[in-house]
């Protein structure tokens, strides 16, 4: 059984007519629900198909009475946070109390128990006639059993059409394994007695304020290995800030990989005794190892494609740290600014590991393996208090002016390399360039690391 939405005037938004659809899958053997990303789909070898779907026509047009509206601001963007957000919306009617409300957070946020629709900080924008509901005009309020929405009963007339409605509300920013992994997912939805601000069309919401986080990361294996236990990955990032000269790129890698330490004796120093094909062979960091990527007009090429820039930022330098488990990229001169990037590094393990790593890494003693990134900045020197002061340490390294670093942006991305591509192994030619050498060395073919 569902339910129309009601017509109350006002403008209102048509919906495609979309069929009923009921598709049936089971998780593939070993993988619990748990498990699963927030988004999957069919092709990730995470689900696999017991039916096919089934779809019933509708004989209507669906749609549903829409308001604007918008996240203003938020008084703490760092991650496990508790917060103060602010946000509006404009009714296309006048309303009437007792007024239904519904506000649903994006993936990870949580409301606390009890309601709470103080302001501490109050910042309203500028430019617009508005209303402000405070406290003491809300009443009723619940939340739900998964802390992700509630409901409240506003107990003032609305204004409509020229004038917005301010409100704030506590709730807690997600942990950085649980936040949104995408623009898509941090979104908000608002719903005001019959109208809805936010995800009106089915995939659109009010659009969340950004967490000083990194986005949309991955991690891949690249098509060839070095030597048996050095594995070649590429981890492709969205930066949402940009990191200074004096700040850091930090990654760290779960058990049982590490970094070399021979990744940072620079790309051009000499000395290294060990030649490239040799077990223990391992390439240096070049100098400017970030790789911004742009992703392509539509209109010129296909969709989905990126385009490469010059490499950032102008120059680095690289340290392994914490035993191994940690790459820390110096930025010296330029900057990293905002945007898409990929990494490609070298990582080793232990011999020992490698039939566990291979067979069944996700769900060896080592799962969950979570490769975590942070982004350091040079710490400012005004002493932060409250609830909100960015986490501070001393300077990965030894550099006139710069004794403290506080952290920036954070991100996560749970992956398990398993060596899919040992059988090729790249050694370099005759000619100072790379080539993949397979058993047959008649079919290596020219290749890049970076």
């Amino acid at each position: 059984r569902v339910r129309n939405p009601r017509d109350v005037g006002g403008e209102r938004t048509t919906l495609p007519r979309r069929p009923f659809r009921l598709e049936i899958f089971r998780t593939t053997e070993g993988l619990g629900f748990e498990r699963l990303p927030a988004a999957v789909d069919e092709s990730s070898n995470a689900l696999f198909r017991l039916q096919g779907p089934l779809e019933a026509e509708t004989s209507c047009d669906a749609f549903m009475n829409r308001m604007d509206g918008n996240v203003y601001r938020s008084l703490c963007l760092i991650d496990g946070r508790s917060t103060e957000v602010t946000l509006g919306f404009i009714s296309p009617v006048v309303l009437q109390p007792p007024i239904i409300a519904k506000l649903t957070a994006p993936i990870g946020y949580s409301f606390p128990w009890a309601c709470n629709f103080d302001a501490s900080n109050l910042l309203l924008p500028g430019g617009k006639i508005l209303d402000y509901l405070d406290a003491s005009g809300l009443s009723g309020c619940r939340v739900s059993s998964d802390s992700s929405t509630v409901e409240f009963s506003i107990s003032r007339s609305l204004r409509a059409r020229t004038v917005w409605t301010y409100l704030t509300v506590h709730v807690a920013n997600p942990v950085i394994q649980r936040g949104p992994a995408t623009e898509e997912q941090n979104a908000w939805s608002l719903e005001v007695g019959a109208f809805s601000a936010g995800f009106f069309d089915g995939t659109r919401g009010l659009k969340g304020l950004q967490l000083q986080t990194f986005n949309d990361l991955e991690l891949h294996e690249l098509p060839f290995t070095y030597n048996a236990t050095s594995w070649a990955l590429m981890l492709r990032f969205q930066a949402t800030s940009t990191v200074p000269a004096g700040g850091y790129v930090v990654l760290r890698a779960p058990e049982p990989f590490c970094f070399p330490a021979a990744l940072c004796r620079g790309e051009n120093a000499t000395g290294y005794p060990i030649p490239a094909g040799a077990p223990t062979f391992v390439p240096a960091l070049p100098r400017q190892p970030l790789q911004p990527l742009r992703r392509a007009s539509e209109a010129a090429v296909p969709a989905g494609t990126e385009a490469l820039m010059p490499a950032v930022p102008s120059r680095t330098a690289c340290s392994v740290g914490d035993g191994g488990r940690q790459l820390e990229i110096a930025v010296l001169e330029g900057a990293v600014p905002a945007g898409l990037y990929e990494l490609r590094f070298v990582v080793a393990f232990d011999p020992k590991w490698e039939e566990t790593l291979v067979t069944n890494s996700a769900e060896s003693r080592f799962a969950p393996m979570h490769w975590l990134l942070e982004s350091w900045w040079p710490a400012a020197d005004t002493v932060c208090s409250g609830a909100c002061c960015p986490e501070r340490r001393k300077n990965f390294q030894v550099i006139v002016g710069i004794t403290e670093l506080e952290l920036r942006d954070r991100g996560v991305v749970e992956a398990y390399p398993q060596g899919k591509f040992q059988h090729r192994r790249v050694v370099q030619n005759d000619y100072a360039g790379w080539s993949f050498s397979n058993e047959n060395p008649e079919s290596a073919i020219a290749g890049s690391w970076r």
